[in-house]
């Protein structure tokens, strides 16, 4: 039926530093809405190769009429007058269990309902898995979305604005998660000397320290950051 159009499905992972596959035509997004078996410590390490990931992953709900939503979507992408090749992105956090499960299927049905020839690459179902905090944040992503936000924080120090304001307007506009908001909680605190609020996100921030900076322009603070145990 699409004789002069091919089709090619890639599985990603956010995590990772490559990103978004660029020249995708559609990007699906897996990292919310769906479980990730990457919770399940006994499917951690495991691929989409696996057949207990691959009916973890299509036992979700939801999951088959996203399935059946990506197949539809490239059917109407093929009839556009779109290019040659049609390329769907589908990420989850790591690209090792949902993106690749679902990108497997919707390769098989897309070459069996539509007649097309299909390329499926599943480009980081071999990376290392990225290890996450208990609420399923990137501890790489969570690193560095502090170290903006912290940078922003000593700014609005150094231009001499309340820092609780600077810290509530951070959490705000950035919508950073619950355990960067006591990062930045416990970085007012010490510039302030007032006591940190527990924020209750599983970590604790003990090693808070201030420090005046060279010429006295302001503080430099020094965080470590320990998880729960």
């Amino acid at each position: 039926m699409f004789t002069t159009k091919t089709v090619r499905i890639v599985s990603f992972g956010f995590g990772h530093p490559e990103g978004i596959p660029q020249g995708a035509d559609a990007i699906h997004d897996l990292r919310r809405a769906y479980r990730d078996p990457h919770v399940s410590p006994e499917m951690r390490y495991l691929t989409a190769r696996d057949s207990r990931v691959r009916r973890a992953v299509y036992r979700t709900p939801g999951i088959a009429n996203q399935v059946r939503a990506i197949v539809l979507g490239v059917q109407a992408l093929l009839e556009g007058p779109s290019g040659e090749e049609v390329v769907i992105a589908v990420g989850c956090a790591g690209g090792r269990h949902r993106a690749a499960s679902v990108a497997h299927i919707c390769a098989l049905l897309v070459r069996r309902q539509l007649d097309v020839e299909v390329e499926l690459v599943q480009r980081d179902l071999d990376l290392p898995v990225i290890e996450r905090t208990a609420r399923g944040d990137s501890i790489q992503n969570l690193a560095s979305a502090a170290t903006r936000a912290l940078q922003e924080l000593a700014a609005a120090v150094r231009s001499e604005h309340d820092a609780d304001a600077a810290v509530k307007a951070l959490i705000t506009e950035h919508q950073v998660p619950e355990a960067l908001a006591g990062v930045l909680d416990a970085a007012a605190a010490a510039i302030t000397g007032a006591a940190p609020e527990s924020y209750g996100s599983g970590y604790h921030w003990p090693s808070i320290e201030r420090a005046d900076m060279v010429g006295g322009a302001g503080s430099q603070i020094r965080l470590a950051v320990q998880p729960l145990v």
